[in-house]
């Protein structure tokens, strides 16, 4: 996927959410992420993060730092502590466009 493409469908389908940091400076963000229910991920997914857990897009230019683990995203007043993050990269240049969290639901 392409930055793009990326952009198209954040623009048609992201949800605003509160993205909370942890560590210093404690950077508090109203952004517009993609937010996927874990129900019906890849296997490995739900044993890693049950199936109430949720994958959370974020593009980088959203954010003026890196998700990482124990940030906290709210979604419709709820918070979701994220514990794993990857990068999602462009795979014409090459480049970081966004990271995919996942946080833990039921196991």
């Amino acid at each position: 996927m392409t930055r793009s493409e990326l952009t198209l469908v954040f623009g048609q389908l992201a949800i605003p959410v509160i993205f909370k940091q942890t560590k210093s400076p404690n950077t508090v963000s109203n952004i517009k992420a993609l937010v996927q229910s874990n129900s019906r991920a890849a296997e490995s997914i739900i044993n890693s993060f049950g199936v109430h857990g949720k994958q959370i897009t974020i593009l980088e230019a959203s954010l003026t730092v890196v998700p990482e683990k124990f940030d906290k995203v709210v979604i419709d007043g709820t918070n979701y502590v994220i514990e794993a993050v990857s990068p999602i990269y462009d795979h014409v240049v090459g480049d970081t466009m966004g990271f995919r969290c996942h946080t833990k639901g039921k196991l």
